[in-house]
């Protein structure tokens, strides 16, 4: 799960492919266990799809899913840090995220605020793919921003690299 958890902060952070998080954050989900509508794990993804919509200007779905994952957030809070996310941190920018669609302001790439011993552990793994870590969203992308459209499963950051 460590590095499944690695994948998914790569994917959300150096190719702001917020479609393949989900995807990984989906089967991280499925293996701990689908009965539980609260966990951590469901709250990362609702925020990967929740940044998806909005960088789609879908702004409904967008907030939906960001409340649900802000909710999710705050009840998990102890276990989400535990992990290496800083919930204390993250909570604040979930939250910013929903002012800005609220305010009709356009999307912004955030940040998961990680513990140094996660953050190493991800850079490590970024540089090894030759990505950056803290890219920002590539707004002229169409296959990034449309990325539920494109005919291959694979992760964009493997396409790049291999």
């Amino acid at each position: 799960m460590d590095e499944a958890l690695i994948d998914f902060l790569i994917e959300f952070h150096a190719v702001r492919d917020y479609y393949e998080s989900q995807k990984i954050m989906e089967q991280i989900w499925r293996e701990a266990d689908l009965s539980k509508n609260n966990s951590v794990w469901l709250a990362l993804l609702q925020l990967a799809v929740g940044n998806y919509h909005y960088r789609r200007n879908n702004v409904v779905g967008a907030e939906i899913l960001l409340t649900k994952s802000y909710e999710k957030i705050s009840k998990n809070s102890i276990e989400l840090t535990s992990l290496g996310i800083i919930a204390s941190d993250l909570l604040p920018q979930v939250s910013d995220q929903m002012d800005r669609i609220k305010k009709g302001l356009p999307y912004r790439s955030i940040n998961l605020p990680l513990t140094r011993e996660l953050l190493i552990k991800a850079l490590t793994k970024t540089k090894e793919r030759k990505l950056n870590f803290y890219n920002q969203s590539n707004m002229r992308d169409s296959q990034l921003l449309n990325r539920h459209k494109c005919p291959y499963s694979n992760s964009l950051s493997k396409k790049k690299t291999n």
